[in-house]
């Protein structure tokens, strides 16, 4: 009967360890594919960008009172165009900006840029941004394009 626990015991044991291992390996791979790795430019130094008002709505990534744009990196310079102007309102050299996220839900990442014109916490995106909808897969492409922006920028001399 001892015989038979211990055998019971020793089968199981090795059963749930395999299952802990396969567990694991599962978790890190996960953790790894989701963090975003840094890679050279995927097309043109071009993002559209939302940028959130200082109110309410914006601090929950709403996007009453926020203005759109482009962002442009160029020779280590970012720009901001408004839509519907020709003339960026701002370039600023790359090395007087600060860049960090901010994640306002899960999955929306947003990056906050400060510098000389000021802080401005925007999403930032290679497609157009939706204004009046949730797109998941979209929100998770997003991410992953702040995360572009944010390598460029750091690699051109912003700081952290």
């Amino acid at each position: 009967m001892a015989l038979t626990t211990l055998m019971v015991f020793v089968v199981f044991g090795a059963v749930a360890l395999g299952m802990l291992a396969v567990a694991v390996a599962l978790v890190v791979g996960v953790v790894h594919v989701s963090r975003p790795s840094p890679r050279p430019l995927s097309g043109p130094p071009i993002w559209r960008v939302t940028v959130f008002a200082d109110n309410a709505f914006g601090r929950i990534g709403g996007s009453l009172g926020s203005e759109t744009g482009t962002l442009e990196l160029r020779e280590g310079h970012l720009g901001y165009c408004r839509d519907g102007e020709t003339e960026a309102a701002w370039w600023v050299p790359c090395h007087q900006l600060t860049v960090r996220y901010d994640v306002v839900l899960p999955g929306m990442r947003t990056l906050t840029i400060t510098g000389p014109q000021g802080s401005m916490r925007c999403a930032v995106s290679r497609e157009h941004i939706n204004r009046f909808m949730v797109n998941t897969l979209k929100t998770i492409r997003e991410a992953r394009q702040a995360d572009e922006l944010r390598q460029a920028l750091l690699a051109h001399g912003a700081q952290p």
